[in-house]
């Protein structure tokens, strides 16, 4: 973590990965179609972004679960 990351970093990179699943190829496109994201509230949010890092952490990307912040 850099200056300015938070204990919730690798979680928040998670959340952008639910949010902005395609964004790299969203950027390249020049009409009127909108995306939905891939959480409809923030209790999903969370889950997704868990299984995410869950999945890090079962291949070895990740060490142990990072920190989690709590829904309120």
């Amino acid at each position: 973590m850099g200056i300015g990351s938070t204990k919730f970093e690798t979680f928040w990179v998670a959340c952008e990965e639910v949010l902005l699943p395609n964004s790299a190829s969203e950027e390249r496109r020049h009409d009127d179609t909108i995306y939905v994201s891939g959480a409809h509230s923030i209790q999903n949010l969370i889950k997704l972004a868990t299984k995410i890092l869950q999945r890090e952490v079962d291949s070895g990307e990740l060490d142990e679960m990072p920190s989690i912040p709590m829904e309120e």
